[in-house]
């Protein structure tokens, strides 16, 4: 026979509620016991071990390259558990895409509404991220990474891609800018494409070359592919804006000599995959 038993309750919790209601009665202290959010438990999540698992992985970009970067070295090097960091990144290439491309500081990209100064600064902050040893030690693994799926790997979600993107500081510039100043109908996108391959070129054509040549010819060429047709217009009949000197504004290039095309075309052999 099974026995039955009885939850005891203290005889306090029998007395009615006071006279005032049932808010200070058992019952409701129940329902507010019941409302309160559960705790969780465990240890608190420990921001040292993110910190930790990029640097080592920038470190190990620089020093072994993009193969040997894996997550079993990182947790090597920075002594966090591999099962750490696949918690954080879901495989080595977003957790190189993270420390090659950490992203830029608020303060170097906030827009102020003046165009001209705004892309200058976004620019030199985009040339000093790409040009960063790890970022060069990464571009290559990770570009090949990408093409050599087969089939073509999913895209990936725009909350993981914006982390490591650029082009929300861009857009967030552009609205910032006077209205007069952009042409509606130039396509933001369609114009940080072009500033990615600028700022590509600089970082890794340039190098190969020794080609050296004045940001402000890249600012200037992003203004003039924004500005509306009007402002174009002008800028050909030789209206100058101010503060920028003929030489900043050109931009006609020097041609390239033959030890530089030499060199440009085994860089674009070796893009190319032809051996």
């Amino acid at each position: 026979m099974r026995a039955c038993y009885r939850r005891w309750s203290p005889k306090k919790s029998l007395q009615p509620a006071p006279a005032g209601g049932p808010s200070g009665g058992p019952l409701a202290a129940t329902i507010v016991d019941m409302a309160e959010p559960l705790r969780r438990r465990g240890r608190p999540r420990d921001d040292s071990i993110s910190e930790r698992a990029l640097a080592a992985a920038a470190e190990l970009l620089v020093e072994r390259g993009f193969d040997a970067t894996t997550i079993q070295s990182v947790a090597a090097r920075s002594g966090v558990h591999a099962s750490a960091i696949y918690r954080r990144w879901p495989s080595r290439i977003e957790l190189i895409e993270e420390a090659a491309f950490p992203g830029f500081s608020p303060l170097a990209v906030r827009p102020t509404g003046d165009l001209r100064r705004d892309l200058r600064r976004f620019i030199r902050a985009y040339v000093a991220a790409f040009g960063a040893p790890a970022a060069r030690a990464a571009a290559a693994g990770l570009l090949a990474y990408r093409q050599a799926a087969d089939p073509p790997r999913p895209p990936r979600p725009p909350e993981q891609y914006l982390r490591v993107s650029a082009r929300p500081q861009f857009q967030d510039i552009l609205r910032a800018a006077p209205p007069a100043s952009i042409d509606p109908a130039v396509d933001p996108d369609d114009v940080f494409d072009m500033l990615l391959g600028a700022v590509l070129t600089r970082t890794v054509v340039y190098p190969a070359t020794a080609r050296h040549r004045p940001i402000e010819r890249t600012v200037e060429m992003i203004l003039r592919l924004l500005r509306p047709p009007a402002a174009a217009a002008a800028d050909d009949l030789g209206e100058q804006a101010p503060g920028v000197d003929d030489a900043a504004r050109g931009l006609t290039l020097a041609p390239l000599s033959a030890p530089e095309r030499a060199d440009f075309a085994q860089l674009l052999t070796r893009v190319l995959g032809h051996r």
